[in-house]
């Protein structure tokens, strides 16, 4: 190359060259391999520094962008070199390149690294490797730390030996086509950190082996085909940072365990069919960022405690069914910034303490229940009307922000009150009317039950103003069957006698002089009453 170089120094025409040197190079480039290393880089760069570039056609030649992209370099893709002799390897990267495996090749560099006895790091993601992992990865060095082969084309089971790999603290394999179980034996790897399987096709159930991960702090296994309950077992570990489950067939109550893990971050568990309710244990994930349960079957109300999440910026429950009313509490979630409680129950006002959420922007409460005027304030003033759709009962304080929300204009505060006086004053109304109807009820019932005691007896009260109830035949014992020494006297309409009449073992004896009654009876008694009175007592038999 210095040869090269001082050849184009001496050159008159040094872009004409340039250019063929850079056809030259690319050309070599172009072999069985297609990768440049960082040594290759820097021999680049170091040509760039040597020679001289008038019309700055190497200008893009710099670490801020990939050699594969500089002017006049170019990497073609091609299987994957055979590394076998270096058996002294520690770190493989190979990754975000564009290697494929041919059907003629499939995967064979694997088998030559078995030889890499030292090899702590293999690092194969973001490539085009197409198949599925050969039977040597087992046989891989025992050394392994971190072995990602993540966003490739592979298929298969679960890696095979993976179990060997007992100081392995990464395990990588997520956005390929895997298919089978999760085995039971990942419970071994007791010092992995990071175990990602997402985007596969992954099913059955989650091992119940993650009570001896105690280091893990990555668990991604979402968007797959996974079934039955998420084992309580995952709450043992109490360094794990993000939790993602999301997408896939998951079932029954969320664990009270999971709300346990208070190192716990970010949590997606949606787009399952998760039933139940959010547990008030919430409150212990004080460092909680993002938590997802939309698109399940969850009910209840949405726990109060979830507002001493502190940390919670990004809370999503959206296609759930849970009723009640939006806990005001929420406003102690001052670093909320996207809340999303869309089709579900919820009922009842909207918080107006919301508006005071400043780092809020992203508002949906469409689909529910809720009712009552729209705060005007904070996210309210740029809130859009398909984030309060369907809605029925809510209204707008003016009638630009009505029609701006799609909803009725309030009605006004005068008519508010009237109506709610209205309210108050019914009730009452006819709470005193029912009281007095009853009262007036009882003093009936009282008189009639009094009138039917007294009747057939006597009292002293009754020569006092009222009728006594007289027989002929009491009439005619009081008066010894009208014995001529009871007669009074004669009249022009009978005869006038005196006698004595008993009432509850009491005799009731004139004391005043008699009273002639004049009626039409064979004999009258003359007794101690007043002459109005009399008038009405005595009737014919």
């Amino acid at each position: 190359m210095e040869s090269i170089v001082h050849t184009l120094k001496m050159k008159e025409h040094h872009h004409l060259v340039l250019f063929l040197f850079l056809q030259l190079l690319s050309f070599s480039m172009n072999k069985a391999s297609s990768l440049v290393d960082d040594t290759e880089r820097e021999a680049l760069l170091s040509f760039k520094s040597m020679v001289s570039d008038p019309r700055d056609a190497l200008s893009g030649w710099n670490l801020s962008s990939p050699h594969c992209t500089w002017f006049g370099v170019s990497c073609s893709t091609g299987p994957v070199p055979l590394l076998g002799n270096m058996n002294k390897l520690v770190k493989l990267n190979l990754g975000h390149n564009n290697l494929s495996s041919t059907t003629e090749h499939n995967l064979q560099f694997i088998d030559s690294l078995v030889n890499c006895t030292d090899l702590e790091i293999l690092i194969l993601n973001s490539n085009q490797l197409v198949g599925e992992l050969p039977s040597s990865v087992a046989n891989l060095s025992t050394h392994l730390r971190e072995f990602y082969v993540d966003d490739n084309f592979l298929s298969g089971s679960f890696p095979r030996g993976m179990e060997n790999f007992r100081n392995l603290t990464v395990l990588s394999l997520h956005q390929n086509s895997f298919k089978s179980k999760v085995p039971n034996s990942i419970g071994v790897l007791h010092n992995l950190r990071r175990f990602s399987i997402n985007q596969n096709m992954f099913f059955g159930d989650i091992p119940d082996s993650f009570s001896n991960l105690t280091q893990l702090y990555w668990l991604t296994m979402g968007n797959n085909q996974l079934s039955g309950r998420i084992p309580k077992s995952i709450g043992n570990c109490q360094r794990l940072y993000i939790l993602g489950l999301f997408r896939n067939m998951l079932n029954g109550s969320i664990p009270k365990e999971i709300f346990g893990i208070a190192s716990l971050s970010k949590l997606f568990l949606d787009q399952n069919a998760f039933s139940g309710s959010v547990p008030n244990e919430v409150d212990g994930l004080k460092q909680l960022e993002f938590m997802d349960v939309s698109d399940n079957q969850l009910s209840g109300n949405i726990p109060p405690t979830i507002s001493d999440c502190s940390s919670l910026r990004s809370l999503r429950i959206a296609r759930n069914k849970f009723s009640g009313p939006i806990p005001k509490l929420m406003v102690k979630l001052a670093g909320l910034e996207s809340l999303d409680l869309s089709s579900n129950n919820l009922s009842g006002p909207i918080p107006q303490d919301l508006e005071n959420l400043l780092a809020l922007k992203n508002l949906n409460l469409s689909f529910n229940q809720l009712e009552g005027q729209v705060p005007r304030g904070g996210v309210f003033m740029n809130l859009s009307w398909d984030s309060l759709q369907g809605n029925n009962k809510l209204c707008g304080g003016e009638q630009e922000v009505a029609g701006k929300l799609r909803v009725p204009t309030c009605t006004t505060k005068k008519k508010q009150n009237i109506s709610a006086a209205v309210k108050i004053i019914i009730p009452i109304a006819s709470f005193v009317l029912l009281c007095v109807l009853l009262c007036f009820i009882w003093v009936l019932i009282s008189h009639k039950k009094k009138h039917e005691k007294d009747k057939g007896t006597y009292s002293s009260s009754t020569f006092k103003g009222r009728c006594p109830k007289i027989s002929y035949s009491e009439i005619r014992s009081a008066t010894n069957g009208f014995a001529v020494e009871n007669l009074i006297g004669k009249g022009a309409f009978g005869s006038v006698y005196k006698g004595l009449i008993s009432s509850n073992g009491r005799i009731i004896q004139s004391t005043t002089p008699a009273l002639v009654i004049p009626v039409l009876l064979p004999a009258a008694v003359a007794l101690s009453m007043s002459g109005e009175v009399a008038k009405k007592c005595v009737s014919p038999p």
